[in-house]
């Protein structure tokens, strides 16, 4: 899904669809705990294409802006860009939030891998932000992402001002489905064996002179 945006609020503000919402405390991001690499093959679920920079920089002041759901895995998500400050220093954190939780019942509990994304116009390629690990959403966590992630100066410089635009990410791959699957094999020499099992007793074996030999047949030879 892509949604774009140029110098007007987003059409829909869904930080408030799942009022109130709750959030756990946030954890800081560890530098030796992420992961940025590069690609030029664009996220699967979700693109955030801002056409206008002073746009871009009017909501970032806000203390956060929440986008337009999409749906990935059998789940609805929101993309949320919180601005965070720390001693002076202001921060970017991408955050992602599971939308429609009303039909998902009691004690629920979903387990997710999550990429973020942004687009470098410069070298035509999408900066890949992830941990690896595993987050989970549930009805005392529906928010997840990483704290602090950049200097939003820092942020600023990676984009191209001539271009006057910037894209956004998320890929979101659940990895406990709804609906488990399982199998159980054995092999077919461990049925034939059971099936066809022969015994024969050796009486004296300890007195025998001279091998023995013993017939016997299975399937159609002997």
């Amino acid at each position: 899904m892509a949604t774009t945006i140029s110098n007007q609020t987003p059409k829909s503000n869904p930080a408030t669809a799942n009022e109130p919402a709750k959030v756990a405390a946030r954890e800081e991001t560890k530098d030796d705990e992420i992961a940025v690499t590069w690609r030029e093959e664009e996220p699967a679920h979700y693109i955030l294409q801002i056409q206008s920079l002073p746009f871009l920089l009017k909501i970032l002041s806000e203390p956060q802006v929440a986008f337009e759901a999409f749906e990935a895995c059998g789940y609805k998500w929101s993309l949320i860009l919180y601005r965070e400050s720390e001693s002076g220093k202001v921060y970017l954190s991408p955050y992602l939030r599971i939308m429609d939780i009303q039909h998902l019942g009691h004690n629920w509990k979903i387990d997710a891998l999550i990429n973020f994304f942004v687009y470098h116009q410069g070298k035509n390629r999408y900066i890949t932000i992830q941990d690896g690990k595993v987050k989970r959403f549930s009805a005392e966590k529906e928010e997840s992402g990483f704290s602090r992630l950049m200097l939003l100066t820092k942020f600023i410089d990676r984009l191209n001002l001539q271009e006057n635009t910037c894209k956004f990410g998320v890929e979101v791959f659940v990895v406990n489905p709804k609906k488990e699957k399982g199998e159980c094999c054995c092999s077919i020499l461990d049925l034939h064996l059971k099936e066809n099992t022969v015994t024969w007793p050796i009486g004296n074996f300890s007195k025998a002179s001279e091998l023995q030999r013993f017939k016997f047949s299975t399937g159609n030879s002997e």
